[in-house]
């Protein structure tokens, strides 16, 4: 695992991508910090960093887009797949070191609050808090974008739809509140849902059996559900849609509290997407 991490945080690192990167983080977080704490006077350096969510609408997408599609529209998978590595070693070569890129503009960010302290009151642990939540929203994001770039081996395809994703997860808390709670539309909604994973599970795994029974059984459960008490369907969607918005999670950080269960959100959703990855890398090495 780490020869993997070290070739491709080494490989970012002397690229033009990993510096862009870089340097486009800094600079829009410059600007928030330039109009929240000098023009606004501000001392809540938290809501600059919390403003700063955007970027990974950008980066997300552009940084995973070859970690698994591109090597395999190369044909450069197959030295890995068939080196004495696992497939879990691998993966996790790959998302730490973009992790790791992750973590060099934070770090850099987090030198700005100790000087802001400086010329005011600025509370560290609120900060702190809000940029350990900006990296936990990385975090998912990139196991994300990295689950969706072993779907395919076309980069271009993966990066659009990964940014389809992102734009949907970046306004999911607000759209949550505009649908209906009927336990009608939370029928449909979870159908269509279930519809989905059940395509995914068949796309990972590569057996048409698979995908139809978890279909089948998640959609009986459902309807037995909705047939003996609807009322528990009322509402489901939108607490649930509510519940997985990674976005919204830091805004607790940003006004002072502490959210643990955002933490394990963002270390759980990682480590799911990071289990999907490997198992749709390891249904492809074995066709």
């Amino acid at each position: 695992m780490f020869e993997v991490f070290a070739k491709e945080l080494q490989s970012s690192v002397r690229s033009m991508i990993g510096w862009v990167y870089i340097a486009f983080v800094l600079f829009i977080t410059g600007i928030y910090t330039v109009v929240y704490n000098f023009f606004q006077g501000l001392v809540n350096y938290e809501f600059a960093l919390a403003s700063m969510r955007f970027v990974f609408l950008i980066l997300v997408p552009l940084m995973t887009m070859n970690t698994l599609a591109g090597e395999r529209r190369a044909r450069t998978d197959q030295f890995l797949l068939t080196s004495p590595l696992s497939v879990t070693e691998i993966v996790l070569g790959k998302y730490l070191a973009m992790l790791a890129l992750l973590a060099i503009p934070m770090v850099i960010v987090c030198i700005y609050p100790l000087i802001l302290a400086q010329f005011g009151a600025v509370s560290l642990g609120t900060v702190y808090g809000t940029a350990l939540s900006i990296f936990g929203l990385g975090m998912v994001l990139l196991a994300v974008g990295t689950f969706i770039s072993s779907l395919t081996d076309n980069p271009v395809i993966c990066a659009v739809i990964t940014l389809a994703i992102m734009l949907v997860l970046y306004w999911l808390n607000d759209l949550a509140g505009f649908l209906p709670t009927t336990s009608a539309f939370s029928m449909i909604a979870l159908t269509i849902l279930i519809l989905a994973v059940a395509a995914v599970s068949w796309r990972m795994t590569g057996n048409t059996v698979v995908g139809l029974v978890i279909g089948i059984v998640l959609e009986a459960v459902l309807i037995v559900v909705f047939l003996t008490d609807p009322s528990v369907l009322e509402g489901a969607v939108t607490a649930g849609l509510k519940a997985i918005a990674p976005f919204a999670k830091v805004d607790s950080f940003a006004y002072g509290l502490f959210d643990v269960s955002a933490l394990v959100y963002d270390l759980s959703v990682s480590a799911l997407f990071l289990f999907f990855t490997v198992q749709s890398v390891e249904a492809r090495r074995w066709k």
